[in-house]
């Protein structure tokens, strides 16, 4: 086995490839077309070149290889060619193709060998197969293609496939063993196939494969006739019954010469509808010995003398045949004619020639596995299932095989989307489901999404670039207390300080920044509301910003705990130092003199007595820190009375205090001399602890040594709790600030995902839109095609009995006759308004009153062909011409002349119908995804979607079209021509398609306004607040997804604009204003 690079047979114009799978449809491999991307492209490793696509596709998308210009140019370059040309032949040049091998020998073809007894001599090499080896079955290899497929798709066949030759390499090898003057010469072969170019690829025989296409094109580019040249029979000996090997069957007829009752032992089979399935059964027909002896078998429906490069593939069966049998015939006369010249038997006639020419292991083929080629993977029933998701296929009902993607089967399908070879919107049942699961996600979007915000304990806020508030939660309304935010902005509820914080934020959100910080809001109560603000700026499609939304947290309790900690801080701090700066100073006091000690004493008392009436604990201690004098003040703050706590008289700072704290201060203090503030949990009498703030100041002598050691305490116990709950609260805030920035990511997604899935469904509503309009359109191509179709059907028809009598006609007539046949033909064909059956009635009437008065023979007869020929006014022009002998004939004729003359011209009205309607539907079916503004005409955009509503319009509605000049405008127009569609469709179902429409462009101070207004019985007063609301509809349900005028409105908004409505019972008017800058 082999993966090998196979020589490119078939390509693609993605210019011109429209994806619509015909393709595959065609293809009997399908899976060498790679439908994943805009267009469907070919993968040349695994298609077989049996050429049906390029009938199949109607967009002349897919083009064929074909050596005819190098051939030609090499030719011109002297090059020495042998040509050997296919008994197709003679189906493709009928009674010329002798005439053509002499023009071949005029530009210079040395010599030129007939196909068919190449096919002569491959049947002995069966034959020789069947007696030598007795295989149990031989499947036949004429047909390049057949082969291509068994070495790729079907290796197990490989072994059954004839191991001789083609009739076209057994021709190449007769050449090149038995011509000694040629065998150096390059092979040009003259083919129907394409897939001949892989034969010869494979086995290194043949160097140009040119095509009847390509020459019949040469011919008539360059104006050359066959007619001008002589026959010229082929170099090689003639066949006899060979040449109807390019017949289906024709392998067989041949070797019943040998073999008679092969016939019975056959399975002719032939066309890819049919060849394909009967190969892919083949292998297990083998196994239970079920097989024929010989399959006859061919690609092409009708053989090769229908390939795909023929001239005859769209000819009927048994012209093509009669001019294949006519040269069987010819053939098998001449050796009728060859054997009673030399008394021999037909056959032994023909095997003399073919003994010459053939010998044992000359013509012997082996074949190539290229099975690896096809190297795609199985989805195993999981992987099935997913890719079944993918196309919106969950249940059974879902896979119905509808054949639409080409593939035949859904399985088909998703192998193809397995292996990377298409996609799923390709599959016709997801786009019929697209639109339907958009309008569910965006549904369940938005449920997602309000469910957040109405069970959010936080406020949520959105605003435009304006600060308009456009949506907040239920949290946000009880924060505020108000129950409304209509027309008010943000601004509304902030003082000026809180108002430049904002104007700051926001231009952070210009920038795409996300940011969290501290406002404060004014309910409407008056009350102050302090808030932590997570915000997150809002951007369109486009990339701008279109506002922004936030999440609010109210921290005002928090806030005014804060505040009230601080003023207890600072209140404390305040009377700690002034306590402190009163015991300073008595202490500066007791320092004054050491000759003083009375007056020392003294102070001391005051100042003991001053210590003992505070609130706050004193202690005096040594200059180590024992314990000498302690106030009420202390014992209070620690639950004792002051004799029970004499026990600690003597005892250490640090034993008292057990806190590590306080040895770490008292070391510091003793060692820095200086005072030192500190905080200490401090035990009690009931053996829990208070926090104290222990001021400790050391009391120096002259020498600056200490000599005491005072303690102030105060109970910070409260104060420690506010700290805690404090720390405890921005604990909580931090969760709560990360639950926020969880939420807002969530609700980030949520309206990102809401935004993709509003595109979405934009498109699928486009889609939906087209679908509407499809059977219409379809309506309005089909009937210029019937008209065209029933025009080219009288011209034929008439044309051929008119030009076999015209001569004689015109030698008939008198010159003055033929000046009046000229004008009745002139009259007939002016440009005039079709009649209705009441109209022509009523004309004949007049016609053959007029003709009656004037004595003229046959009135009726005369004023129903005046009026079929649209001459119903003044005819006294030709009242001599009508009174004349031959004016029934001379009549007639006219009449004749003239219908084809409306013919051509109906043929002309038809086209440019179906054109402009096909233009219409490919501006509308197009889709800029560029996201850029270009200038567009916005009447033409309005014309377009008219013309797609034609059918709809053109039996009851009348359009006014008022429209001014008006500049190109730079806007989306695929996006306006959505607008337009869904103005255009509610319109044409509030009239019922039967009334007046009028259409009003013109341009208003600097705006681009459009209206469109319906006479229908108008919009209901209670539903018209509703109507741009999403997914509010009055059709039944699986009828409207009530998204369109909010498509509308969203699209229109998006262009700066504005879009309106007044309506009551007879007119309904929407209007829609764009700026045109």
């Amino acid at each position: 086995m082999v993966n090998k690079e196979l020589i490119k047979i078939i390509d693609v114009d993605k210019e011109k490839c429209v994806n619509c799978h015909v393709c595959i449809n065609a293809c009997p491999v399908k899976y060498c077309n790679d439908g994943s991307g805009e267009s469907v492209t070919v993968n040349k490793n695994l298609c077989i070149a049996c050429g049906h696509c390029l009938s199949a596709c109607t967009h002349d998308a897919r083009y064929y290889f074909d050596d005819f210009d190098l051939f030609m140019s090499d030719l011109k370059k002297g090059e020495k060619i042998a040509l050997i040309v296919a008994p197709s032949v003679a189906a493709n040049f009928p009674g010329k193709f002798l005439q053509l091998n002499g023009w071949f020998k005029s530009i210079g073809v040395d010599v030129i060998f007939d196909v068919s007894f190449g096919a002569e001599l491959t049947v002995p090499s069966y034959i020789n197969h069947i007696k030598k080896n007795n295989p149990q079955t031989v499947i036949a290899q004429p047909c390049a293609a057949i082969v291509t497929y068994i070495e790729i798709f079907k290796p197990e066949l490989i072994s059954f496939l004839a191991p001789a030759d083609s009739p076209m390499l057994h021709t190449i090898k007769m050449i090149k063993t038995f011509y000694e003057a040629y065998k150096n010469h390059k092979i040009a072969v003259i083919s129907p196939c394409l897939a001949k170019k892989r034969e010869f690829e494979e086995t290194g025989l043949g160097e140009y494969n040119v095509s009847y296409k390509s020459i019949d094109k040469y011919l008539k580019n360059n104006n050359i006739s066959l007619n001008k040249f002589d026959k010229v029979d082929y170099d090689n000996p003639p066949a006899e019954r060979a040449v109807l090997f390019s017949s289906p069957g024709g392998l067989l007829q041949t070797a019943e010469r040998w073999i008679p009752e092969i016939r019975n032992k056959t399975r002719k089979i032939e066309g890819i509808h049919t060849i394909y399935d009967y190969l892919d059964n083949l292998p297990r027909m083998i196994l239970e010995r079920k097989s024929p002896l010989l399959v006859d078998c061919l690609n092409c429906e009708k053989g090769c003398n229908g390939g795909p490069l023929t001239l005859a593939k769209d000819k009927p069966v048994d012209e093509i045949e009669y001019y294949i049998s006519k040269r069987n015939e010819d053939m098998r006369q001449y050796y009728s004619n060859l054997s009673s010249k030399e008394n021999k038997e037909n056959v032994k006639l023909i095997e003399e020639e073919i003994n010459k020419y053939w010998k044992e292991g000359l013509y012997d083929r082996e074949y190539e596995n290229l099975s690896e080629n096809f190297n795609l993977d199985t989805p195993n029933p999981y992987e099935l299932q997913e890719i079944y998701r993918k196309m919106h296929k969950y249940t059974e009902a879902d896979i119905y095989n509808c054949s639409s993607c080409g593939y035949g089967r859904c399985d088909k399908m998703a192998f193809a989307i397995f292996n990377g070879l298409n996609r799923p919107e390709n599959c016709h049942f997801y786009l019929s489901s697209e639109g339907e699961i958009a309008h569910r996600e965006t549904e369940e979007s938005q449920k997602h999404l309000q469910n957040i915000l109405n069970t959010m304990i936080e406020g949520f806020l959105q605003i435009d670039n304006k600060v308009r508030l456009v949506d907040v939660n239920p949290a946000l309304k009880q924060l505020l207390k108000i129950d409304s935010f209509e027309g008010k902005t943000l601004y509304d509820f902030l003082n000026e300080d809180n108002k430049k914080i904002l104007s700051q934020q926001i231009a952070l959100r210009s920038q795409n920044k996300n940011s969290t910080y501290e406002l404060m809001l004014t309910a409407s109560d008056g009350n102050e509301v302090y808030c932590i603000v997570n915000a997150t700026p809002l951007f369109d499609k486009q990339g701008e910003k279109s506002g922004s939304f936030a999440i609010l947290t109210d921290i005002t309790d928090r806030r005014k705990a804060e505040i009230e900690l601080q003023n207890s801080r600072d209140e404390l701090e305040r009377r700690v130092i002034e306590r402190t700066q009163e015991l300073s100073e008595m202490v500066e006091e007791l320092k004054v003199s050491n000759d003083v000690i009375e007056t020392y004493n003294l102070e001391l008392e005051n100042l003991s007595i001053v210590a003992s009436k505070t609130y706050n604990g004193v202690l005096i201690m040594d200059h180590a820190g024992i314990l000498e004098w302690y106030n009420h003040g202390y014992t209070n703050m620690f639950g004792y009375s002051y004799d029970e706590y004499l026990i600690n008289k003597g005892k250490s700072f640090t034993t008292i205090l057990t806190d590590h704290s306080a040895s770490e201060a008292l070391v510091k203090c003793t060692s820095t001399k200086q005072t030192l503030i500190f905080e200490s949990p401090c035990p009690t009498k009931n053996r829990s602890f208070i926090w104290a703030q222990i001021t400790l100041t050391p009391i120096l002598d002259d020498a600056g040594d200490i000599t005491k050691l005072v303690a102030i305490c105060s109970d910070i116990s409260e104060l420690k709790a506010a700290e805690e709950e404090i720390h405890v609260q921005n604990e909580e805030i931090t969760a709560q600030r990360d639950s926020i920035e969880e939420r807002a990511r969530e609700l980030t997604e949520a309206l990102d995902q809401l935004q993709k899935s509003q595109e979405k469904l934009i498109e699928s509503e486009k889609m939906v839109a087209l679908g509407q309009l499809i059977s219409g359109v379809a309506h309005e191509i089909n009937t210029p095609l019937g008209a065209i179709r029933s025009s080219v059907g009288n011209i034929s028809n008439t044309l051929q009995q008119i030009l076999t009598k015209l001569p004689d006609f015109f030698r008939m007539i008198t010159e003055t006759e033929k000046n009046d046949f000229f004008m009745l033909l002139e009259k007939s064909i002016e440009n005039k308004p079709a009649l209705t059956s009441k109209e022509e009635r009523t004309h004949k009437r007049k016609l053959v009153h007029i003709l009656e008065e004037n004595n003229i023979s046959t009135p009726d007869e005369f004023a129903d062909t005046l009026v079929d020929m649209c001459i119903y006014e003044d005819i006294t022009p030709f009242f001599e011409l009508l009174k004349s002998k031959e004016s029934i004939q001379i009549l007639q004729m006219a009449y004749k002349l003239s219908g084809l003359l409306r013919s051509s011209q109906t043929i002309n009205t038809a086209a440019d119908r179906a054109s402009k309607i096909v233009f219409a539907l490919k501006n509308f079916a197009h889709y800029d995804n560029s996201g850029e503004m270009i200038k567009s005409d916005i009447i033409n955009g309005i014309e377009t979607i008219l013309t797609l509503y034609y059918n709809q319009l053109k039996h009851g509605v009348t359009v006014v079209r008022n429209y001014e000049e008006i500049p190109m405008i730079l806007c989306y127009p695929d996006e306006l021509n959505q607008v337009w569609t869904n103005l255009i469709h509610n319109a044409l179902q509030a009239m019922e398609n039967k009334g007046t429409l009028t259409i009003d462009v013109y341009i208003k101070n600097d705006n681009l306004i459009v209206s469109f207004t319906d006479s229908g019985k108008g919009i209901p007063p209670e539903i018209q607040n509703k109507i741009f609301n999403p997914f509010f509809t009055t059709k039944p349900q699986g009828e409207g997804s009530g998204l369109g005028l909010d498509i509308v409105r969203r699209i229109v908004e998006k262009h700066k604009g504005t879009i309106s409505f007044n309506s009551e019972p007879g007119k309904t008017t929407f209007t829609t204003i764009m700026s045109v800058n």
